[in-house]
């Protein structure tokens, strides 16, 4: 079995909650050949994550942009949501190669939704794993904007194609 595992880089905490999936994903399949996708640096992964996985490079994500722990920069934000979105088609389909090319059996993501919206689109089972989602957040700081409910749709509509939630 081939997992691919899509990790965001918007702190460490989101590689805090997918590590033990991927750990428990080794239990039950000890043969599993795991690949990881994301900014974070490969020393700082392999801390976390047991046993042995390829990097790969990582999914395009939109992402806050923060000056501390709680105080999101809006402008860089909704300017980041935007350049990802007004070429989302192109974004997806990028990643749909991506994927494809790389040939897991299924994506296990925290949670880059460009990467759920490409494996919708190859067929491919997607796992997603968080404890926040982006359209949320996004529409807190950014919903005034008036490319924002297209925004929110595009997100919700990659987070539905996942086949579960953890």
């Amino acid at each position: 079995m081939h997992v691919v595992l899509d990790i965001s880089d918007h702190g460490y905490g989101h590689l805090a909650q997918i590590a033990p999936v991927a750990g428990r994903l080794r239990v039950h399949a000890p043969t599993l050949k795991l690949t990881v996708r994301s900014r974070i640096p490969p020393e700082t992964l392999r801390r976390f994550i047991n046993g042995p996985f390829t990097v790969a490079s990582a999914a395009l994500e939109a992402k806050g942009y923060m000056s501390g722990p709680s105080e999101m920069l809006i402008e860089e934000t909704a300017a980041a949501f935007r350049d990802l979105h007004e070429n989302w088609r192109n974004v997806v389909e990028g990643e749909a190669k991506f994927l494809g090319e790389l040939s897991p059996d299924i994506l296990v993501t925290d949670i880059t939704y460009s990467s759920l919206a490409a494996a919708n689109r190859l067929g491919l089972p997607a796992i997603g794993v968080s404890s926040l989602n982006w359209a949320d957040i996004y529409e807190v700081y950014c919903g005034d904007r008036a490319e924002a409910p297209g925004i929110v749709e595009q997100i919700l509509d990659a987070y539905n194609g996942a086949h579960i939630y953890l």
